[in-house]
């Protein structure tokens, strides 16, 4: 095997296209694994992670391009960097019938039908865009993020004052009359709206509801720091108006990653004066200040879904699974290797890794959210961590699109000889990964085949039916690896708990 890594200086490329660059170009005749990354201080630390990463590597700015290739001991280096890097200045390929514009001005005078920006770009350039776009009458869709939290209220009380909704920053999914933006499942429409400062819990609700029967009049995201200071719930506020305006929504539901108690006034309000019924999910932070009605409190995704669906009048069924029955649990637990004690979740949804963290402190289980606690010595070593998280995106796709440091990850679960359970998540939907579970069925296959029998794997697949990617078939590579399969996040969050506690009962 030989490693040739090549730094290609002030070259950006959107990190989208580098990805399908990595991932084409590993299937290239004595190509082993590429990997064409801009060369910010996460990547480096993902090359490293992998044995890619040189001194003049680490000297990479992000502007740079790092090109990284791991090569069969005979193939012809110079070739195959050549014809990386033409492919890497290959001309893109435009379709005619679709206008394109160097301008968001000249898309705005031109569009005139249009009432949506969806903007995502990285972060420094955002504000500017948002605001054009709001004072030009527009609504926004935000994906980007690292925007600042001043930036956010500034042009989210601009969007206010003009009565247009401003989805974000960091926005990573809405539905809005049936179109789904960033990251959305396929649902049927239905009578149920949502208010969300949740990207995967938004996700994770709507599928559940339609997998239940159950339909989405309106989904609206508005970034994940909307409920916190100094936003304060400035557009979920605004969110809630409309749908009680709706005609089509007869129920309500907020969910948040993250709140506090001024937000959750401001919302609680208006959620009040809608004279619709409503439920609310912030992620068990509980505020007894609020003093609201257990009627209209969630504390979990799955029980939020559920108690909208009653409120609809229909029947609520997701059904069982074999992973429901403890004693088909307890046969997985004698085939464990009796030192793996410890539990990693490795979560493309942050919300889902909120969810899994609740409900495994619940159970006595105290988890880290970042691996760097989880190794000082007072810790017990078990980690839920958000892979979408701010310091694991910088300069790369979202895990939803990107598996490769995921696969990483549970390859190292498998290397470490204590890890004893791992749960994942598997996300589809419109922009995400073409097939998930193929990739990490592959990645959980390959460390078994090379490293033996690793720890138990519970996953949860978030999605619908009518998904491209084909939820049943997604489910099915999972299990042929013998993977736990369950109905829902909550669901494989309390599989881990048991397991774990049965673990310690050891």
């Amino acid at each position: 095997m030989a490693t040739l890594i090549k730094i290609l200086q002030n070259e950006y490329r959107d990190s989208l296209y580098l990805l399908k660059l990595s991932t084409d170009a590993s299937g290239w005749p004595g190509v082993m694994q590429a990997v064409v990354v801009s060369g910010t201080e996460n990547n480096k630390r993902i090359l490293e992670q992998i044995g890619l990463l040189n001194r003049e590597a680490r000297q990479a700015c992000p502007d740079d391009i790092i090109v990284a290739l791991e090569l069969e001991a005979e193939a012809p280096q110079e070739t195959i960097l050549e014809k990386l890097i033409i492919h890497l200045n290959k001309p893109k390929v435009t379709r005619t019938e679709i206008p394109h514009f160097s301008q968001l001005s000249s898309a705005l005078s031109s569009l005139e039908d249009a009432r949506l920006v969806l903007i995502s770009t990285p972060g420094e350039y955002s504000p500017n865009l948002m605001e054009e776009s709001i004072k030009s009458g527009q609504h926004v869709f935000c994906f980007s993020h690292h925007i600042s939290v001043d930036d956010e209220l500034r042009i989210k009380q601009l969007a206010k004052d003009r009565n247009l909704l401003l989805m974000g920053p960091d926005c990573g999914s809405a539905i809005l009359d049936g179109y789904g933006l960033g990251f959305a499942n396929v649902v049927r429409p239905g009578k149920i709206g949502l208010v969300s400062a949740s990207g995967s819990g938004l996700q994770e609700v709507t599928s559940l509801v339609h997998r239940s029967g159950g339909g989405i009049s309106q989904a609206i995201g508005v970034g994940g720091r909307d409920l916190i200071a100094p936003v304060n719930g400035l557009m979920a506020h605004m969110g809630v108006q409309m749908l009680a305006s709706d005609p089509g929504t007869e129920v309500i539901i907020v969910l948040a990653k993250t709140s506090e108690t001024q937000g959750r006034r401001r919302v609680l309000q208006a959620l009040k004066e809608s004279g619709k019924p409503y439920i609310v999910d912030f992620l068990r932070q509980d505020d007894p200040a609020l003093n609201i009605s257990i009627k209209h409190v969630a504390d979990t995704f799955e029980a939020c879904a559920e108690k909208a669906i009653l409120l609809t009048g229909q029947k609520w069924d997701l059904g069982t699974s074999k992973p429901d029955d403890e004693t088909f649990l307890k046969q997985k637990l004698k085939e464990l290797d009796k030192n793996r004690r410890t539990l990693w979740g490795l979560f493309s949804g942050g919300s889902l890794a909120g969810e899994a963290r609740h409900i495994l402190e619940e159970h006595e289980i105290e988890c880290c959210p970042k691996f760097e606690l989880a190794q000082q010595s007072h810790h017990s070593g078990h980690i839920v961590v958000d892979l979408g998280d701010e310091e694991y995106t910088a300069g790369r796709p979202h895990p939803f699109i990107d598996l490769r440091w995921r696969k990483l990850l549970i390859r190292r679960a498998f290397q470490n000889p204590s890890v004893g359970v791992l749960l994942l998540d598997v996300v589809l939907g419109w922009g995400c990964h073409s097939d998930p579970a193929g990739e990490i069925a592959a990645s959980i296959m390959e460390a078994s085949r090379q490293l033996g029998q690793g720890p138990i794997i519970i996953a949860y697949v978030c999605g619908t039916r009518e998904d491209p990617q084909g939820f049943d078939k997604q489910r099915a590579k999972l299990s042929e690896q013998g993977v736990i399969i369950a109905e829902t996040n909550a669901r494989a969050s309390c599989m881990a708990a048991y397991m774990i506690n049965q673990i310690k009962a050891r």
